[in-house]
């Protein structure tokens, strides 16, 4: 199957230890069996969360960024509210 578009993230926090738990609260939704459609990948370089997600079609590639995009901003939004 060719995953013919992509969408890249990079997403900077204040620290590495920050970087690192948004990374971790990420990997659950991440590791569920995903749609053949659709692939992610995430590193972590320091301070630095990278994502890219490829897709077969334009559509699940939307559905897939906004799914991780949303779930990231809740996480960072629970982040600020107990103020890590």
């Amino acid at each position: 199957m060719d995953f013919i578009h992509e969408a890249s993230f990079n997403l900077s926090y204040p620290d590495s230890s920050i970087a690192q738990l948004v990374a971790e609260s990420v990997l659950p939704d991440l590791s569920q069996p995903s749609p053949k459609k659709t692939k992610i990948t995430l590193n972590v370089n320091e301070e630095i969360i990278s994502l890219n997600i490829s897709s077969t079609d334009l559509s699940s590639l939307r559905a897939a960024s906004n799914a991780l995009l949303s779930l990231i901003s809740t996480i960072d939004s629970t982040i600020e509210t107990v103020g890590f």
